[in-house]
């Protein structure tokens, strides 16, 4: 991947991983809602997510204590062909891309750079999924009624 890792979590009991971008400045409030709920209510699988390049050291803490594995996700601005016909927006996934991904906004590189670090990520073999970090959190572990991801018949995708 362009991006760079910035820590790599101890691997956890499960394989299954929940992968996501929150490359804000500062994002504490939001780790709480997104990571905490997670783990606070019985998920042990792999947390994946792009932050900003200078990710506050009281939020590498909490990732780090919280289990997390994080790269670093630079914005730049996107090739022009893929803004011509745009309107202007002030929304960061709408008007930005990351570097070596400058012909998708991070609206759509997001799910680019989650397929890449699923991939580097050998004990990720159970279930996945790519959220939006901004405005979720968890009632408990979301793949708890899925069963074992090597049993299923069939894959299983759903979009928000």
């Amino acid at each position: 991947p362009t991006e760079t890792l910035l820590h790599k979590a101890p691997t956890p009991p499960s394989g299954n991983v929940i992968l996501g971008l929150a490359s804000y400045p500062t994002f504490k409030d939001g780790w709480l809602k997104l990571v905490g709920s997670l783990r606070t209510n019985g998920y042990e699988g792999h947390i994946i997510v792009g932050v900003h390049p200078e990710i506050p050291q009281d939020e590498r803490d909490y990732l780090d204590k919280m289990g997390v594995t994080y790269y670093a996700v630079e914005t730049v601005n996107c090739s022009a062909t893929i803004l011509n016909g745009v309107s202007q927006t002030e929304n960061r996934v709408r008007a930005k891309c990351s570097r070596g991904l400058e012909n998708l906004k991070l609206e759509w590189g997001r799910f680019e750079m989650a397929r890449r670090w699923l991939r580097a990520c050998d004990t990720c073999t159970g279930w996945s999924m790519v959220i939006d970090t901004r405005d979720i959190f968890f009632q408990k572990d979301p793949f708890a009624s899925l069963g074992d991801a090597d049993d299923a018949k069939q894959d299983l995708m759903f979009v928000e």
